[in-house]
């Protein structure tokens, strides 16, 4: 008997068995990774292994419907949901995808702006439909900036001339409860970053060149971080792991680490460096040099730094919502410059 007949026998007699392994799913990117606790969102889910996928949830109870387009794409339609940040899991034959940083998505509630009224000492809350004023929130002295949970449940003031935080929670529309001096400073320029997933604030303390950090259940303060001289900007890499925090004095950015809250990293960059923008991969971080003219584009795996001459006095910086552009405002010339990040080269002014 020939060995190719010996081989297809003995697989007849169920000798011989074959194992094919796939690769479970993995999310890498959910664009908008927000939208109305109604439901009806269309949400494009990137990653992996998605092939034969049989259900996609969001959160662990909630199936919503859902096309595969390909063993890296699928679209689907977020169900109604209480306000909520959910984890989205996608599950085939292979296995179901882990919960991660790029894999979230939040249910929010009514649509509503809020303003600080700094002379007044107070928030109004507009309704984003109607444009009614809904309330007029009195809060701490001199409140300036202001961040909204992920999950649209509470509202952080900071109150820059008593070094405090009222927290207002948007279902009540009513300051629940106020976080007094932190760290025992005035905020000087009030800066605020929370993190992707709602667990952390992160706040500029000008005036001893630190950076406070507030847990967001708990609502206190857990952490003081020093960083360079005069701190003026933060931005959070958007997979939570990184908070960059622009030196205007010390021309440089600090890295700090969300896992254990320590500066793990100083990069130099050029002069008066004043604000700072992720890409939504978290690939790299932008940061306008006021005084120079110019844009650092950082590089997160490897801190490597490029220089990109834009005009005079940029200001203000932004990343598109697909990553492929940074636009800059150039205080100094009326003009905005449009950075690709393909490139690192400026493709229009």
């Amino acid at each position: 008997m020939s060995l190719r007949k010996s081989f297809m026998f003995l697989l007849s007699l169920g000798l011989f068995s074959a194992n094919i392994l796939f690769a479970a799913p993995v999310i890498t990117n959910v664009s908008p990774a927000f939208g109305p606790s109604s439901g009806g969102t269309s949400v494009a889910i990137s990653g992996s292994g998605f092939t034969g996928t049989t259900a996609v949830d969001f959160g662990t109870t909630t199936a919503a419907s859902f096309i595969v387009n390909s063993d890296t794409s699928i679209t689907a339609v977020s169900p109604a949901h209480s306000p909520q940040v959910v984890t989205l899991f996608v599950t085939a034959p292979s296995g179901t995808s882990s919960a991660s940083d790029t894999s979230f998505f939040t249910f929010q509630g009514n649509w509503q702006a809020f303003v600080t009224n700094n002379e007044d000492n107070t928030v109004t809350i507009i309704d984003a439909v109607t444009n009614a004023v809904l309330a007029t929130v009195s809060v701490g002295n001199s409140p300036n900036t202001l961040d909204i949970l992920p999950d649209g449940s509470m509202a952080y003031i900071a109150n820059s001339s008593d070094s405090s935080i009222s927290v207002i929670a948007t279902s009540t529309d009513s300051v629940v409860n106020t976080i007094s001096n932190i760290s025992g400073q005035s905020f000087d320029i009030t800066v605020m970053a929370v993190t992707p997933d709602g667990s952390k604030n992160y706040i500029i303390l000008r005036s001893s060149n630190a950076v406070a950090v507030i847990d967001n259940a708990s609502q206190t303060q857990i952490a003081t971080i020093s960083v360079g001289n005069d701190p003026l900007n933060i931005a959070i890499t958007p997979d939570g792991t990184k908070v960059y925090v622009t030196n205007g004095s010390d021309s440089s950015v600090s890295v700090i680490s969300t896992a254990s809250d320590t500066v793990i990293n100083t990069i130099s960059v050029e002069s008066l460096p004043i604000a700072a923008s992720a890409t939504p991969d978290s690939s790299k971080v932008y940061v306008s040099n006021f005084s120079s003219g110019t844009v650092s584009a950082i590089t997160t795996a490897s801190n490597a730094v490029a220089s990109i001459t834009v005009e005079s006095f940029p200001r203000a910086i932004a990343v598109t919502p697909d990553g492929t552009k940074v636009l800059i405002a150039n205080g100094g010339s009326s003009t905005v410059s449009v950075i690709s990040t393909a490139t690192d080269m400026v493709v229009a002014t």
